[in-house]
């Protein structure tokens, strides 16, 4: 989970604190909170949500901007996939070598080393 306190300290979004101590944030600033944690969950960086809330912000944007970035962002997502899907088959395969049981001798061990 995302912490809104993050988002605060690091200036996505602003908030006076009320006298109880917690934050008050108003409408606006709830969307804005709703939509970094949106961006979060979608993997995007603390810059690139920095990015997408100002063009969120800013009537006048080029929606190719936006494009772009998420563009980019699918393209890391991807290597990611295929980085983790090589991973899969490496780890299955160790995993498929080892005989198990009581013995000394593992097949994992010794593909590690």
């Amino acid at each position: 989970m995302h912490s809104s306190l993050c988002y605060h300290d690091i200036g996505l979004v602003s908030a006076v604190r009320g006298d109880n101590g917690y934050r008050e944030y108003d409408t606006p600033q709830v969307s804005s909170l709703t939509f970094i944690h949106h961006c979060r969950d979608l993997g995007f960086s603390l810059l690139d949500c920095r990015s997408l809330l100002n063009l969120k912000l800013n009537q006048h944007r080029d929606a190719e901007d936006v494009k772009a970035l998420a563009k980019e962002h699918l393209k890391q997502v991807s290597d990611k996939v295929i980085k983790l899907q090589i991973l899969e088959t490496q780890l299955a395969e160790l995993v498929k070598s080892c005989q198990g049981g009581h013995q000394p001798d593992c097949a994992i061990l010794n593909g590690l080393s």
